[in-house]
């Protein structure tokens, strides 16, 4: 998710599994309906209209929410299909089918919920680029392969019965790429602040009194939860020694970038 600031001139951009929902519901009570704030789930939506924040805003191509749902309806028709008889034979698909309500007519989204800082740079004025605090959140790479791994288990996306060393091997490369992606440009970071997960209270004062927020951050963060329960174990205790070899080996450059020790 993204949300680009105006008045205390920000670009905040989320991250994988990091908390970066429950960063944006936070960040968006300092925003208005001059601001970009991109669409959450509708189940955070609720949160965030319960805390009487901002909501989504300026995210879309037309000022209009009455343009045909293409990628909806392609969401829809891809889990009407796993009903089918065999279709798992066929397809290969992991994960049970899900079919929630969508709307035919909605907003043709410009900025999304996961999007990568390069492609918000081509999507807003360069002063803002170039002169807006920008930041994101980082996590340490094992922690952030358990959170992912039982992200995929909760979703029945990945076989709980198998090995986390399975997981790995399939996952780890793949989780860092996406993670990468979001956060470079042309392999540069440009980022004035990557806010360390595992030093959020330290981390995000330093934003705060950055961009001169009339509240600490972290004090409206800390009291917000999103998809809290899908985690069940908060350990690391799943990760064995292979696993952490695997990861290290793609993730290094997070780990020598942000001093992350790979006996952690």
């Amino acid at each position: 998710m993204t949300i680009v600031n105006h008045k205390y001139k920000f670009i905040f951009i989320k991250t994988q599994k990091t908390a970066g929902t429950s960063m944006e519901i936070s960040l968006s009570k300092f925003c208005s309906n001059k601001d970009i704030i991109s669409l959450i789930k509708p189940s955070d939506e609720i949160l965030r209209k319960k805390l009487k924040f901002q909501g989504p805003t300026n995210y879309a191509y037309f000022n209009t929410n009455y343009l045909f749902n293409f990628i909806g309806l392609w969401i829809f028709l891809r889990n009407l299909i796993k009903f089918i008889p065999f279709s798992k034979k066929i397809l290969k698909y992991n994960d049970k089918p899900v079919l929630e309500k969508f709307k035919l007519l909605a907003p043709w989204q410009k900025i999304k919920e996961h999007n990568t800082l390069e492609n918000l740079k081509k999507k807003i004025p360069e002063y803002q680029f170039n002169n807006y605090y920008k930041f994101c959140i980082v996590r340490h790479p094992y922690d952030s392969m358990v959170s992912h791994y039982w992200w995929e288990v909760n979703k029945n996306a990945f076989d709980k019965n198998k090995s986390f060393f399975e997981f790995v091997k399939k996952e780890s490369y793949a989780h860092f790429k996406m993670t990468y992606d979001i956060m470079f440009i042309s392999g540069k970071l440009f980022f004035d602040k990557c806010v360390k997960y595992e030093n959020f209270e330290n981390d995000l004062k330093e934003v705060s009194n950055s961009i001169n927020l009339p509240e600490n951050i972290y004090d409206i963060f800390k009291n917000i939860k999103t998809k809290h329960t899908t985690r069940k174990d908060k350990t690391l205790n799943i990760i064995d020694n292979d696993s952490k070899e695997k990861i290290y080996h793609d993730w290094k450059i997070f780990f020598e970038l942000f001093d992350y020790k790979k006996d952690y």
